[in-house]
């Protein structure tokens, strides 16, 4: 020690610091070294922000450029953290096909702590990761489904004729006088009430909710991504409002709430949770329900309007359909004013057992094009991957290690113009004719849903309810552009990674009362 002392205590101040700079450049290689058997990362200039303001800017660009550079596989820095993107297809799938290496059980615990106020006991108890997922599971399956889709059709009647209701009556003549409005405020709201009284019935206060759902659930995605709470304050805060108003309802009479609420809460209090813990659950089922679904039906109406056959072909078909059922079931024809609560068992009925091939295209398409989902992985091991990376077109594999996060960025894909013609616009009848169950048009091509074992669990669900929102509105009234606004939508962007993006802007449209 002394020889290493007076060693030191020898060299001159211009020594010191050319050693110091040495011990600096070797650890940086090492460091480098060490991020050689990652993923290429994406570079960046401010420390901690990383390429958070590129890729929030334009994350359809960001993702191109990136790809082009680096490959299908790339590590990104943002506000913190560093995760591993996947943007091909076949990588996807080998992901989702993996769930023993890539899981996303801790990931959803994660989120229901972290932004839903789960409490940490309740997020890892076995009855939660058991009997709680596997309730959803069932209750949300194909099979399971047709209760739910049948009270929502009722709702939807209800909440849609009392949307329409502003509109003037038809006149003796037989013309409809028009009313202009926003798109947005005329679809929305009522399609937010209709799925909210199917799952937590009438008394449910969803208009009180409304307001400060959109608050929370426009900066939801900042609050996925770990921005720091005095950023997202506001919608901490209206999450707080919600759990509130959810445990006052949960205080007073609420039988009518549907089979997976009801046994969500009996199985939760025999379990000993809290209120606030019921009460969070139940909000977070109601994010679930409404941030994404609501915006495919305004996407498919706005969208099409700006095109030039509008919405006409699906009209037709919608008609052609209802002549046909009509024709198949005289005894039970289809009812004139499908606004009347009468109308519902035969609409449930109808959309249940219509192919109506252009309209579910539609669907489909405004789900591409209009969709941005993470699906989020984390590797339970250190692992190489791909092993075989020359099946998937890369020049060699990646070492990942235990507690890292991969995400699966499936709007790259969506917009990959190589695997879809003209993959930026909107052609509402892209998959017609295509066999859509269970993603049979190209199971690792369309992913709005993630995939794996932990694809959306809602989806059918999801499907039938723009499906028949969608037959009731077009059925009840028409629309049109309101030529005198130059308004139109676009796509927020800035919203990534949680689902459908809503729109920056609105349309401005006319609408008549339907004449049937």
């Amino acid at each position: 020690m002394d020889t290493v002392n007076k060693a030191l205590a020898s060299l001159t101040g211009n020594e010191i610091a050319l050693s110091l700079a040495v011990v600096l450049l070797v650890a940086i290689a090492r460091s480098s070294a060490k991020r050689n058997d990652g993923p290429p990362l994406v570079p960046y200039l401010v420390p901690w922000v990383g390429s958070a303001v590129t890729m929030g800017k334009d994350p359809d660009a960001f993702f191109t450029m990136a790809k082009e550079k680096f490959g299908a596989m790339f590590a990104v820095k943002s506000i913190g953290q560093k995760l591993t993107y996947v943007t091909d297809p076949a990588l996807i799938s080998a992901v989702y096909r993996d769930p023993k290496s890539f899981e996303f059980t801790p990931i959803r615990l994660d989120i229901s702590q972290k932004i839903f106020a789960l409490s940490h006991g309740v997020c890892n108890d076995g009855w939660m990761t058991g009997d709680y997922f596997s309730m959803h599971h069932r209750a949300l399956s194909p099979s399971g489904i047709q209760p739910l889709l049948a009270s929502y059709t009722t709702h939807a009647i209800s909440c849609i004729s009392e949307a329409l209701s502003a509109l003037p009556p038809s006149t003796s003549a037989g013309s409809s006088p028009s009313c202009k409005t926003s798109l947005a405020p005329l679809i929305v709201p009522p399609a937010f009430y209709s799925a909210a009284h199917t799952f937590f019935g009438a008394s449910f206060p969803a208009k009180d909710v409304y307001g400060d759902f959109r608050t929370f659930d426009g900066s939801f995605h900042l609050m996925l991504a770990g921005a720091p709470k005095w950023l997202v304050s506001a919608p901490h805060d209206a999450y707080a409002r919600i759990l509130d108003k959810v445990e006052r309802f949960l205080d007073g009479p609420h039988e009518d709430v549907c089979q997976l609420m009801h046994d969500t809460e009996i199985g939760a209090r025999a379990q000993g949770w809290g209120k606030r813990d019921i009460a969070a659950a139940f909000a977070s089922d109601l994010w679930a329900l409404e941030a994404n679904a609501i915006w495919a039906v305004y996407w498919v109406i706005a969208l099409c309007l700006q095109q030039s056959h509008g919405l006409e072909p699906l009209v037709k078909e919608l008609q052609e359909a209802r002549a046909a059922w009509s024709a198949a079931n005289p005894s039970s024809p289809f009812p004139s004013d499908l606004l009347d609560p009468s109308a519902a068992v035969t609409i449930t009925s109808f959309i249940a057992t219509s192919s109506l091939p252009l309209l579910t295209s539609s669907i489909y398409e405004a789900l591409r094009y209009a969709t941005s989902s993470f699906s989020i992985r984390r590797v339970t091991r250190d692992l190489v991957f791909p092993t075989n990376p020359e099946a998937f077109g890369l020049e060699r594999s990646y070492s990942f290690t235990e507690g890292e996060r991969i995400v699966c960025a499936t709007r790259a894909v969506h917009q990959d113009k190589g695997i879809h013609d003209d993959a930026e616009e909107f052609k509402f009848d892209r998959y017609a004719g295509c066999k859509m169950n269970e993603g049979k048009m190209g199971r690792s091509q369309f992913l709005p849903f993630g995939g794996g074992v932990s694809m959306c669990e809602g989806r059918h669900f999801a499907l039938g309810e723009i499906k028949t929102y969608l037959t009731i509105l077009l059925l009840s009234a028409t629309f049109e552009v309101d030529s005198g606004s130059s308004a139109r939508p676009v796509l927020l962007k800035e919203r990534i990674g949680v689902g459908i993006m809503p729109p920056k802007g609105d349309l401005d449209v006319i609408v008549r009362r339907r004449e049937n």
